[in-house]
């Protein structure tokens, strides 16, 4: 039998794996954004793994600087608040070409405007069970954003690299601190 074809063959497994992740994020992707907006994930293993390991790269280089990571939390009940700021940074920031990365054992990853994502972050993290992570396609930079359903025990959130990212999360944190204190 060659590479490949043997079913027990663990690279067989990883692809059928894949493709099933692949077509269960489709489905999600036009339940979000509707059947003509739909994004298609990238049908690509090895192009979706790169794209997630990039992602992971870029926010633990950025992590080494602390003024290149924008970070805050929020109580699970306090969901509304993650999407308010999530929304302020999209306004800040504009539309952006971006990756969706759904990390995990298959990562997928789909291109996107950073704006559509941005509009509903909790419906965007939901598909990749409480995370959301989110890749500039032309900075080093992104967007993470994960919940008690990914394990944490609060929302996290982290924008990180370069600008405008970085001025946008800046920015919103600072309005919705100040709009909290009042």
């Amino acid at each position: 039998m060659t590479l490949g074809n043997d079913p027990a063959d663990p690279l067989r497994g990883s692809d059928e794996r894949f493709r099933r992740g692949r077509a269960e994020l489709a489905e999600g992707l036009r339940a979000l954004l509707g059947p003509r907006a739909a994004a298609e994930p990238l049908d690509d293993p090895g192009r979706a793994a790169a794209l997630a390991a990039e992602a992971v790269a870029t926010q633990r280089d950025a992590r080494r600087h602390p003024w290149a990571v924008v970070r805050a939390e929020w109580e699970d009940g306090e969901r509304g608040a993650a999407a308010e700021l999530l929304h302020a940074v999209s306004a800040y920031a504009g539309p952006r070409p971006a990756w969706l990365v759904v990390p995990g054992r298959d990562p997928q990853a789909v291109p996107v405007g950073s704006d559509a994502v941005l509009d509903n972050p909790l419906g965007f993290a939901a598909l990749a069970g409480g995370e959301l992570v989110l890749l500039d396609q032309e900075l080093p930079a992104g967007v993470s954003l994960a919940g008690p359903a990914a394990g944490a025990a609060r929302w996290r959130l982290e924008v990180w690299g370069a600008e405008p990212w970085l001025s946008a999360a800046t920015r919103a944190l600072r309005e919705q601190r100040q709009r909290r204190a009042r």
